[in-house]
């Protein structure tokens, strides 16, 4: 990722939202906001109006279905999912897809 690359955030309103927002903005990316409630072809025209190539996303059935397909119908290259442990929605751990 470079300076004034595109980087989608696919979160709902919660702390690691804050925390993902304002480190996009630091690294120099563009941060990109989607509806963590699209399908995968709400993203996958986002996805191509904007084309990131970096999203991070909160963890969800629906939501890392829809992220899946976007990610290889797009190109995207990176894709980081944020899973809330326990039922506190302030601690998280950042994972790649397949990477556990």
């Amino acid at each position: 990722m470079r300076k004034g690359d595109p980087v989608a955030l696919i979160m709902p309103n919660a702390p690691q939202h804050v925390v993902a927002f304002y480190a996009t903005l630091r690294l120099g990316a563009v941060v990109v906001e989607h509806n963590p409630l699209y399908t995968a072809d709400e993203l996958t025209t986002q996805f191509a109006d904007h084309g990131a190539t970096v999203a991070v996303a909160w963890v969800s059935e629906f939501l890392v279905g829809a992220v899946e397909a976007a990610q290889h119908s797009l190109g995207v290259t990176e894709t980081f999912v944020g899973k809330a442990k326990g039922k506190s929605t302030s601690a998280s751990t950042m994972r790649r897809p397949g990477k556990e």
